[in-house]
């Protein structure tokens, strides 16, 4: 049984709170909560048909029941039949290790612009200083 909530309709289709925490997780984002508004947006992007669909959400054997209303919104916003769209060879596991590894290079991107800043700083106070 699945105990989904909708959080919102967009276009006829709704967004559950099961779309959200496979996309939580497929994007390696911990707090569900405080980021839903933001993934409840993209997911109504998508029905919307704006930008590309994910297609370790929409297409593998693991979620793509969950979200098939997104993908068949989303290829109807663009003429075409999902029936007639050929599913990704993708798999939701696949996509979260993608996810979990851009994470990690964001979070060390961040951290290497943040020391360079600081270095920046230090050294432009050192120099008025003199």
């Amino acid at each position: 049984m699945n105990d989904s909530q909708v959080l919102n309709t967009v276009d006829g289709v709704e967004i559950t709170s099961e779309m959200v925490r496979l996309y939580a997780k497929r994007f390696a984002e911990e707090n569900v909560e405080s980021n839903q508004a933001g993934f409840v947006g993209a997911i109504g992007g998508w029905i919307e048909g704006r930008g590309p669909l994910d297609s370790y959400l929409t297409d593998s054997p693991e979620t793509r029941d969950v979200f098939a209303p997104v993908r068949k919104a989303y290829f109807a916003k663009h003429g075409k039949n999902s029936d007639d769209v050929e599913f990704s060879k993708v798999t939701f596991n696949e996509g979260c290790e993608k996810g979990r590894a851009e994470k990690e290079l964001n979070e060390k991107t961040a951290k290497d612009h943040a020391a360079e800043e600081a270095a920046k700083s230090e050294a432009g106070e050192e120099k008025a200083a003199e």
